[in-house]
């Protein structure tokens, strides 16, 4: 199941989705950067290696516009491909203004 945070943007996998508690603090999977109140992003299933070795599967928080870098970074010239960008969050703002601006 899909679950997001934050006031919803218009995605259409948000109709299916459940909305969650902005987790406040919680690391981006992406960026890195805490998540903060008034963020919007998903809540995802996260598989990794635990403390002992063995494979877990915990929650993981990602920004909205870290999700967007990740699908629309190369179209909207956002990836890592081109300098200019501060962090990665940045390069994730600038996406989301590229899709907002090109009605994507």
């Amino acid at each position: 199941m899909n679950r997001y945070f934050g006031q919803p943007w218009g995605a259409p996998f948000l109709e299916d989705a459940e909305q969650v508690p902005t987790p406040v603090g919680k690391s981006c999977l992406v960026c890195d950067e805490p998540v903060t109140e008034g963020d919007q992003g998903v809540v995802m299933p996260y598989a990794h290696t635990g403390d002992d070795g063995k494979p877990v599967s915990t929650d993981a928080a990602e920004h909205r516009e870290c999700m967007l870098l990740g699908v629309l970074g190369h179209v909207a010239g956002t990836c890592f491909c081109h300098e200019g960008f501060a962090s990665i969050r940045e390069r994730g703002r600038a996406t989301v203004a590229w899709v907002e601006a090109n009605g994507r």
